[in-house]
C-alpha cells in the first residue's frame, strides 16, 4: 500500500511541475520541430526568391543566392519571434540584431558553399543552396535558441 503511494506522489510532482527536467528535451524538441517547420516554408519561399533573382531577372547566382538568404531570413525572424520562441524576454528590435548577425554568418557559409559546390562540381546551384541551407540551418536554430531566445 505504501508503495502505491510513493509512486502515486512522484508521478503527481511531475506531471504538475512544468519546469522539471525531465521535460526540458520535451520543449527543445518541441521548439526544433516549430522552427524547423517554419524555416521550411520560408527556406520555400527563399528558393522562390532565388528562382525570380537568377533564373527569370538573370542575377548571377554570386548575387542571387545571398539576396535569396536575407529574404528567407527576414523572414524566419518574424515567423520564429511570433510563433517558436514566444517567451523570449528580448526585445523585437534587439533580438533581429543578434538574428541577423547570426544570419550573416550562414549568408557566408552558404554563398562560399554554393559557390564551392557549383564551381568544383559543376552541380546545380539549387541543389546545392538545399545542401548549404540544411547545415545552415541547424547551426542557425543551435545558435538563435542559445543566444537570441535563450531557449537553451
Amino acid at each position: 500500500m505504501e508503495l502505491r503511494h510513493t509512486c502515486r506522489t512522484y508521478a503527481s510532482i511531475y506531471a504538475v511541475a512544468p519546469n522539471t527536467k525531465l521535460l526540458l528535451p520535451i520543449k527543445r524538441l518541441r521548439a526544433l520541430t516549430q522552427y524547423s517547420m517554419w524555416g521550411f516554408l520560408t527556406f520555400l519561399l527563399g528558393l522562390l526568391s532565388l528562382y525570380v533573382l537568377y533564373d527569370l531577372v538573370h542575377i548571377h547566382y554570386y548575387i542571387a543566392v545571398p539576396l535569396s538568404v536575407m529574404v528567407n531570413l527576414v523572414t524566419h525572424y518574424a515567423t520564429s519571434r511570433a510563433f517558436v520562441f514566444t517567451d523570449s524576454n528580448r526585445s523585437v528590435e534587439s533580438g533581429f540584431v543578434i538574428f541577423f548577425a547570426i544570419g550573416l554568418c550562414e549568408i557566408i557559409f552558404i554563398t562560399v558553399t554554393v559557390a564551392l559546390l557549383v564551381e568544383f562540381t559543376q552541380g546545380d546551384v539549387y541543389w546545392a543552396r538545399v545542401a548549404a541551407g540544411v547545415i545552415a540551418a541547424i547551426a542557425g536554430f543551435l545558435a538563435n535558441a542559445k543566444f537570441n531566445f535563450k531557449a537553451l
